[in-house]
């Protein structure tokens, strides 16, 4: 088992140290915004070692421009995909899909969230 880590410090560490490389190597020009919003322990700075059976890990949103959103969507998933490592800090950084209906909005269609 890993040595726990606060989900909000997780999150930020993976992206800084990961994601946000790769976005620049990539999509050097991308406008783009990311954060860890929502509800969830981690979220609030309430987690604790138990907090990691459901819904914990290295994770955040981009929120990325409406103008040709889908392409964009599509190509950084694609380069997320092929990019990111199997794990992070020891916890899996394995994403399923996204649930629509997560925030409670299907029509937000300005994030992709990893």
């Amino acid at each position: 088992m890993c040595d726990f880590i606060k989900g909000i410090d997780l999150c930020e560490s993976f992206f800084h140290e990961i994601a946000k490389p790769i976005l620049a190597s990539a999509f050097p020009s991308l406008r783009y915004s990311a954060g860890l919003i929502g509800y969830g322990s981690d979220v609030l700075g309430y987690d604790d070692a138990i907090s990691t059976d459901h819904m914990w890990g290295p994770r955040f949103l981009l929120f990325l421009p409406a103008d040709d959103f889908e392409a964009t969507k599509a190509s950084v998933g694609a380069v997320f995909s092929s990019r990111f490592p199997y794990q992070y800090k020891g916890y899996s950084v394995h994403f399923s899909p996204p649930d629509a209906q997560e925030f409670g909005r299907k029509s937000n269609q300005e994030r992709l969230i990893l």
